[in-house]
């Protein structure tokens, strides 16, 4: 276990080292010159020089990358000249916000995917299946900007039961959570089909196995052996899909701040799009980058955690 730990926090770290030196290199590869952009075609050579100067990007491109990733080590992205505070003051009034929304989506997706992918392995009703066979087809086939669009048209414009945009404060927490409601429902809704088909699959497949026929014929009561047994090992490859669904679930948070007007890094990281202020987008990618490389590494400890049996060698294949 401590050797698996080892070497996967390496791994780990090796990706954000190569993410912060792609971020740091970014500004020299994009096409245009990011100063100008940020102070304008209007400003003067003096202007442009101070602000290349604050930025550091006057120095060799070996002395950028160097000090952005010292910086970085100290969770220091830079100034933001447009508001002229720390970058990282922006990032971390936001950051709450996005992991508020990711987790609760984690929640939902497990919670429900879960349920139904139990009920639709357990049912031998017609309906009941067929009605879940085209519900996971839906939300598996439909982008979450597209449910989020349709969450807020129904829930929103028409039944008014939900707030269209914004959030409240955490102060609030009622009201906070009608505003999370929908955002949540949008972010999560693809893979709640998907962990529901999964585990359905997994279920299956477990009910097959040696081991279930043996407590059969042993005399184990089927719900136990479903329940208890084989609902343990088909839920096991769920863990793993945790990180892969981290930066899915990222990027599906990131509409759901636009669509629905929420406080966040993706809004944030739009904005500053917007008016090319390039120190926040390159802080805030930076962030969403590091949770990703994070939310692996939890996962690959957690499903070792579980199953002991896998060893470094075959996760390094």
């Amino acid at each position: 276990m401590l050797l698996f730990s080892m070497v996967r926090v390496a791994w780990a770290c090796v990706t954000a080292l190569l993410v912060a030196v792609f971020m740091a290199l970014i500004v020299n590869v994009l096409p245009g010159d990011p100063v100008k952009m940020l102070v304008g075609p209007r400003a003067d050579e003096a202007t442009v020089a101070r602000v290349r100067e604050e930025m550091g990007l006057d120095l060799p491109v070996a002395q950028q990358v160097w000090n952005y990733l010292s910086d970085a080590v100290r969770l220091d992205f830079g100034r933001d000249f447009v508001n002229n505070m720390p970058v990282a003051d922006g990032i971390s009034a936001a950051l709450p916000h996005t992991l508020v929304l990711a987790l609760s989506a984690i929640f939902l997706a497990g919670v429900f995917g879960i349920l139904l992918g139990v009920v639709a392995s357990c049912t031998r009703h017609w309906l009941v299946r067929s009605i879940l066979n085209v519900m996971t087809s839906i939300g598996l086939s439909m982008p979450t900007y597209v449910v989020g669009l349709l969450l807020l048209l129904v829930f929103s414009v028409q039944l008014r039961l939900f707030p269209a945009t914004g959030t409240a404060s955490f102060d609030r927490p009622l009201e906070y959570l009608r505003t999370l409601t929908l955002p949540t429902l949008a972010v999560s809704f693809f893979w709640i089909c998907y962990v529901s088909k999964l585990l359905e699959a997994n279920l299956e497949d477990a009910m097959a196995s040696p081991f279930v026929r043996v407590a059969r014929a042993n005399g184990v009561p089927g719900w136990k052996i479903r329940f208890k047994y084989a609902l343990k090992t088909a839920a096991i490859p769920l863990v793993s899909l945790l990180g892969v669904s981290s930066a899915s679930l990222v990027g599906g948070a990131v509409f759901a701040e636009l669509i629905f007007s929420r406080p966040g890094i993706g809004s944030l990281i739009v904005s500053a799009i917007e008016v090319r202020n390039f120190p926040i987008v390159r802080g805030g990618v930076m962030t969403l980058a590091l949770l990703c490389v994070a939310t692996n590494l939890f996962a690959d400890l957690l499903y070792r955690f579980i199953d002991p049996k896998i060893k470094v060698g075959a996760a390094n294949e």
